[in-house]
């Protein structure tokens, strides 16, 4: 560790911090006023709204505690004349409860990953083995890392980049890393196979622009957490002091990461709330529906109030002009479940 670069490295982390803080904040705000607009109040939304409230509270504590370590280093600590003496001492409890909301973000960030797998999968528990065997591992790192670092002596030879601790931090960033790279692809093959088998039976599916949209959202989302978590561990193996800034945006990316699926599904409440059709969703109901069509006759099919429990809806077209609505010819709760992964 190169003291005198601790400085300048732990400014440039506190603003970079912050930009990042304060678009995961824009997300958060978006995604809470999204969901007050739903009109459901269905039970299968608690978990992730369970998993944003912590995932906001443990990137919140961790821009805090980056803040009060700034004013202690130039404000407090020694009149504020030793600033890097300050940021030298890894045993400080604001460096711990900054490591501790660290851990807690990524736990909690990828619990909802496993989690949208396993609603994605039909509740196929047998799906979920390898994450949550990777999820028990990272609690493990995670409780030793904290541990570690907080007991490191101050006057250790590379400090955090120490033998003790290395171990801890760089399981850490690998186990994440394959959790959300199994999680991503295997909700990404999910959706791809109920789209292909959809075409295959020639259903002209009304929401599978969104399940495409849907699938896009999501590996944009998982790219841009594991990529940083790359940096991250390429960073701190090389022993560079540029892992404090690096690190300290890492709970923003997994929080920024996690709300833009949220956000993304939203939108599509929010255009079923406003009126447009229901096609954002795969699972709907339909009441007071009128049908019609205009591609052979001008003629409107008024159709009695009714509701129906599909999962899909689907419009061919007769010989006559009118239009049949039909279920998809694959397993209903396939795509019941996708709606619900980002729910």
């Amino acid at each position: 560790m190169t003291a005198p670069l601790l400085v300048p490295d732990n400014l440039a982390s506190a603003g970079v911090e912050s930009l990042f803080y304060g678009v995961f904040i824009t997300l958060t705000i978006a995604y809470a006023a999204l969901a007050c607009m739903r009109r459901d109040g269905n039970r299968r939304s608690q978990p992730m709204t369970i998993g944003s409230a912590v995932l906001f509270l443990s990137v919140t504590t961790h821009w805090a505690s980056t803040m009060i370590r700034l004013f202690e280093a130039f404000a407090f600590f020694e009149d504020g004349q030793a600033p890097t003496l300050y940021y030298a001492d890894l045993t400080k409890w604001t460096l711990t409860l900054k490591t501790s909301s660290v851990f807690v973000a990524v736990l909690s960030g990828d619990a909802m990953m496993i989690y949208r797998l396993w609603v994605v999968w039909g509740h196929n528990i047998y799906v979920c083995v390898f994450p949550l065997i990777t999820q028990a591992g990272l609690f493990v790192c995670g409780i030793g890392m904290i541990y570690t670092v907080s007991h490191l002596n101050p006057n250790t030879a590379n400090g955090i980049f120490a033998s003790a601790a290395g171990k801890w931090i760089t399981s850490d960033f690998v186990i994440t890393f394959v959790t959300n790279i199994y999680c991503t692809a295997l909700i990404a093959f999910r959706i791809c196979t109920v789209n292909k088998r959809s075409k295959v039976a020639g259903i002209v599916r009304l929401s599978r622009t969104n399940l495409t949209s849907a699938l896009v959202i999501l590996v944009e989302s998982a790219a841009i957490y594991t990529t940083w978590t790359i940096v991250c561990l390429i960073v701190y193996r090389c022993a560079s002091n540029a892992l404090f800034p690096v690190a300290d945006i890492l709970p923003s990316a997994a929080g920024i990461s996690f709300m833009l699926i949220n956000v993304r599904a939203g939108l599509g409440w929010a255009q079923t709330s406003v009126g447009a059709p229901p096609c954002s969703s795969l699972n709907f109901r339909v009441e007071n529906t009128t049908m019609s069509t205009a591609m052979r006759s001008e003629e409107r099919y008024n159709m009695k109030p009714f509701e129906l429990e599909i999962t899909e809806s689907v419009v061919r077209e007769s010989d006559h002009g009118a239009s049949d609505q039909s279920k998809a010819a694959f397993d209903p709760g396939e795509a019941r479940d996708l709606s619900r992964s980002c729910v």
